[in-house]
């Protein structure tokens, strides 16, 4: 039976670190690619920011140019076919325009951000009768002291504002926004806005690949797999041990490895035969493996005796370690020389 035990821990503890590996191997590939991922959505988010940033220069130096509708035309395969860009000058009225689907009127284009706010990362877009059409995510601004100027200039209009500080910003249209984000920015030496609505870059348009979502499956499997292994491993051993078994598998299926840290801390020595090196318990005298003798006894009182003692704690007789005549084996004969 005990040969038996041994031999069925043996296995799961192999079984343990092989889940354990898995487990680690897959947490590791799955951070490397989920870094991957991190960063190709970061790569896009800085090709969209550098090709708006080109054409702000391109703007201030060359103007309308056709160098500038080239790099518009680039500028639009990072963001998509659907995106807009809006060009106006100091009063709204539009002087260029890809896509004019966030254009309430034809000719007029008028943006202006919460008036209670330095730092709004909202801008509301309003229609020819200066209501709003539209509310979109303010994503970067590269002039935004200019913005809040603007729309200062309505600050006067108090129902426009009470809108917007109510947060009545479910409009009819706003659906169409929810995934859109605005740059803006303002060309000073030109006194042009310059505006581009896009959609926006989240984490939930980058799918994982096929293998990333098998290496998760596959960790995830081997880690519920080792957390319910775990503690049977620890209760066998606890019973070989006579070492309160059901406490410490309990206590380690609740905290799984907190619980085997503790566990090997406090759990007692559990010697092998010095002979075949076989387990033993703590009440083996005799290995039953090999018949060899793993303890000594006082050959006065047959107390089992511990290694390092220099007498028995019973009779008081000194232990002679060196001397094999003064130790008698199990059934009591002595060891003659």
């Amino acid at each position: 039976m005990m040969s038996k035990l041994f031999s069925v821990q043996k296995g799961l503890r192999v079984f343990l670190l092989i889940l354990a590996v898995v487990s680690v191997l897959s947490l590791t590939v799955s951070a490397v690619a989920e870094s991957s991922r991190n960063k190709k959505i970061q790569s896009d988010r800085n090709k969209i920011r550098e090709g708006f940033e080109t054409i702000l220069e391109e703007l201030e130096f060359n103007g309308l140019n056709d160098s500038t509708l080239e790099l518009v035309q680039e500028y639009r395969k990072l963001v998509g076919e659907n995106s807009n860009l809006i060009i106006s000058d100091d009063t709204g009225y539009v002087l260029y325009h890809v896509n004019n689907g966030f254009m309430p009127g034809t000719d007029q284009f008028i943006v202006i951000t919460d008036p209670d706010s330095h730092y709004s990362n909202m801008a509301y877009i309003l229609d020819p009768e200066l209501s709003v059409r539209y509310r979109i995510s303010l994503n970067r601004t590269y002039n935004s002291m200019k913005l809040i100027e603007y729309s200062n200039t309505y600050k006067d209009n108090v129902n426009l504002y009470d809108v917007i500080r109510r947060d009545e910003a479910y409009y009819g249209h706003s659906g169409d926004t929810v995934d859109k984000t605005m740059y803006y920015a303002y060309i000073g030496s030109k006194g042009w806005n310059v505006y581009s609505i896009q959609k926006n870059i989240n984490y939930s348009d980058y799918e994982y690949n096929n293998w990333h979502l098998a290496v998760n499956s596959i960790g995830v499997m081997a880690f519920i797999l080792f957390w319910l292994a775990l503690p049977v491993w620890v209760f066998l051993d606890a019973k070989k041990r006579n070492h309160n078994p059901a406490l410490w598998g309990i206590l380690t299926a609740i905290t799984n490895i907190i619980g085997l840290i503790i566990y090997i801390l406090t759990r007692p020595e559990n010697p092998a035969c010095k002979t075949c090196g076989e387990p033993l318990t703590t009440k083996h005298i005799y290995c039953p493996y090999c018949g060899a003798e793993n303890k000594q006894m006082c050959h006065s009182c047959r107390t089992i005796l511990e290694k390092n003692w220099l007498a028995c704690p019973t009779c008081g007789q000194k232990i002679e370690s060196e001397r094999p005549e003064a130790l008698v084996i199990v059934d009591g004969l002595e060891n003659n020389p």
